[in-house]
């Protein structure tokens, strides 16, 4: 968690003195790293006191290069603050945020929408439509099988939307509204 706030820390560091070009040339380059830190004997190298932070930053930079990657200035130095502070191995968690503040700047959020069922791409598109359409915004629906819910679930975590529609509120909502007519 601890790590996750200096991460964000980071991220606006170098978003505040970047555009939004800028971000996404960066940001395409350490997400193209997050693999490698998957591996466990690449991620040993980067938190290992033995290694010397200019080995470190020289493996990163070997394999950027061998990821057909180039890195401006801005971005040498930003990765040289990260070895010096010794906060390489936050470089998932930087692209994560970066990702967060391009999607921000370009009004651009991520909906999860959980259901039980597998939904058509036509239906996901109408609901991504519409929505888009009342809230001003644009969005990307990735959906999420979960076999707990009865109905289906839309989350937009950063804009603080959740929309539920269960079959068994919708049920109990109809009974109430037939009793009370009677």
């Amino acid at each position: 968690m601890q790590e996750i706030i200096i991460a964000k820390k980071y991220a606006r560091a170098l978003a505040a003195c970047s555009n939004i070009e800028q971000l996404t040339e960066i940001y395409n380059v350490y997400s193209s790293l997050e693999s490698a830190f998957t591996l466990y004997r690449f991620y040993e190298i980067i938190n290992s006191p033995i290694v010397s932070k200019e080995d470190k930053l020289n493996l990163l930079y070997s394999l950027i290069h061998s990821l057909n990657q180039k890195l401006d200035s801005k971005s040498q130095r930003f990765l040289a603050v990260l070895a010096e502070n010794s906060r390489l191995s936050l470089i998932p968690a930087i692209s994560t945020e970066l990702k967060k503040i391009i999607d921000y700047k370009r009004n651009i959020y991520l909906a999860t929408l959980y259901s039980n069922e597998q939904i058509s791409n036509d239906t996901l598109q109408k609901i991504k439509t519409n929505l888009e359409k009342k809230l001003h915004v644009s969005l990307e629906i990735f959906q999420e099988i979960d076999f707990h819910i009865d109905g289906i679930r839309l989350n937009v975590p950063d804009l603080g939307i959740e929309i539920v529609f269960l079959k068994n509120n919708f049920i109990k909502e109809l009974q109430d509204f037939i009793l009370k007519a009677f």
